[in-house]
């Protein structure tokens, strides 16, 4: 794929079952480019579609521990699932940190196009 295209629309369902007294929840978050509106579900659910993206960055995890991904546009349907939070669409992971500490760093330095 060219690296400058931007990917076809992705259906995302993200946000946090962490609530006062249950800080050990589940999160799900994407850094994406502003612009693509999302629907709230739930009090720290959203759900919709990011329509205008080139690489965006999604960290899945609880208090203590957590995964890093980096998505980019692919030709093939692939799904990212965490619990009830997901991604959908056509891309392909690209990146992966699997330690905890790391994946938190890499999430916070992340720059979505």
């Amino acid at each position: 794929m060219n690296p400058y295209a931007v990917g076809e629309p992705l259906h995302v369902r993200l946000g946090s079952a962490i609530f006062p007294g249950n800080d050990a929840g589940k999160s799900f978050r994407i850094k994406r480019v502003e612009g693509d509106l999302l629907q709230q579900e739930q009090a720290n659910v959203w759900e919709g579609t990011l329509l205008n993206w080139r690489r965006v960055g999604v960290i899945a995890g609880t208090k203590d521990k957590a995964r890093f991904f980096v998505l980019e546009p692919s030709d093939v349907d692939d799904e990212l699932l965490f619990e009830d939070f997901f991604v959908k669409g056509k891309f392909r992971i690209v990146e992966t940190v699997n330690n905890t500490q790391r994946a938190r760093d890499a999430y916070r330095l992340f720059r979505a196009e």
